[in-house]
């Protein structure tokens, strides 16, 4: 299924490509050198926000967890999230990494949980601004729709844990689990649970300061586009209209957050014929193929990829030494949710 939906992703934009009569070869040349460094740049500040936001709310809760581990918890996430139905494997991938520190499962729930949280009132708060504003209202509609589908999931993860308080299931002992594993089940959603809800006794100036984090991380993945288009506006490759810059900004802001929900694998071409669709009128054909790509390249395939050789690399999973451990049955409970 991830192959077909690249294949997808891959045809439309080789379609995209040859609609504007531009060679692949001299659309990827097009972009001037330093508009890669911006867009590298951005990428990095995007992924330490992430990953500071992540540690500021593990010492909130008084968690074990290294900015290193953080920061791999996120591009594991983003290398699941790349070849998975809906993006359904990011938060498996960053509690299998997260855990390297010693944190419990049920505290790494916590932790995504906290992030859902952070990043769907930053978005919430963009989407106001944006209906306030004199732009688009669709644009809103996408920032906020992503939100609340988000929250949704968070909430329904922590009601959903309350099921194993009760005996287990008829399914549960149909598959011949046994009893030690539902004991840690429920250890483990407990522990979940009770993490989720000492959240609310995070200090305010922390608090802010993982509101802050989340502001850095969406302003620097939103601005990417900006950053590889402002150097051929500056050469005079590129002329927008006077409200283009915004434009440039607010538009990859919906495709971002709307085509996230797109249920094939990397979107399957949905991301870039919106991309298309949205940025057409904007740019020159011959800017609109180059930025696609190397837009493409700097908001999805960088991560994915850095995370997928994280992933394979020996020892990633290793935990660190002289933490503590889990109890035996929460191991194996996490090796069921594996």
């Amino acid at each position: 299924l991830a192959l077909l939906s690249f294949g997808g992703a891959v045809a439309a934009t080789l379609w995209i490509i040859g609609r504007s009569g531009v060679d692949p070869a001299a659309a990827l040349r097009y972009l001037p050198a330093h508009a890669h460094l911006f867009a590298l740049t951005a990428y990095g500040l995007d992924l330490l926000a992430r990953s500071v936001r992540v540690s500021l709310v593990a010492r909130g809760l008084h968690i074990p967890l290294t900015l290193a581990t953080s920061i791999k918890a996120q591009l594991a996430g983003e290398a699941a999230a790349a070849i998975t139905p809906a993006r359904v494997g990011a938060d498996p991938a960053k509690i299998a990494v997260l855990r390297l520190d010693g944190a419990p499962i049920g505290s790494c729930g916590a932790l995504l949980i906290a992030e859902m949280a952070a990043e769907s009132a930053i978005l919430l708060l963009s989407a106001l601004i944006v209906l306030l504003g004199p732009w688009d209202a669709w644009i809103a509609l996408g920032l906020a729709g992503y939100a609340v589908v988000v929250s949704s999931a968070g909430v329904a993860a922590f009601f959903a844990s309350r099921a194993s308080e009760s005996d287990p299931p008829r399914v549960w002992r149909w598959l011949r689990l046994g009893a030690a594993r539902w004991e840690g089940l429920r250890r483990t959603t407990r522990e979940f649970r009770l993490d989720t809800m000492r959240l609310r006794r995070i200090s305010p100036s922390r608090a802010a300061a993982i509101l802050l984090a989340t502001c850095v991380h969406i302003a620097a993945r939103v601005s990417v586009l900006a950053l590889l288009v402002i150097p051929l506006t500056a050469s005079g490759s590129v002329s927008l209209p006077p409200d283009g810059l915004q434009e440039i900004l607010l538009r990859p802001f919906f495709v971002l957050y709307a085509t996230a929900l797109l249920p094939p694998p990397g979107g399957g071409g949905g991301v870039e014929l919106v991309f298309a669709a949205l940025l057409g009128g904007l740019l020159p054909q011959a800017a609109l193929a180059s930025t696609l790509v190397w837009w493409r390249f700097y908001t999805f395939y960088l991560g994915a990829t850095l995370g997928a050789l994280l992933m394979v690399s020996p020892g990633a999973y290793r935990r660190r030494t002289g933490r503590p451990d889990d109890t035996e049955s929460s191991q194996e409970t996490t090796g069921s949710f594996s």
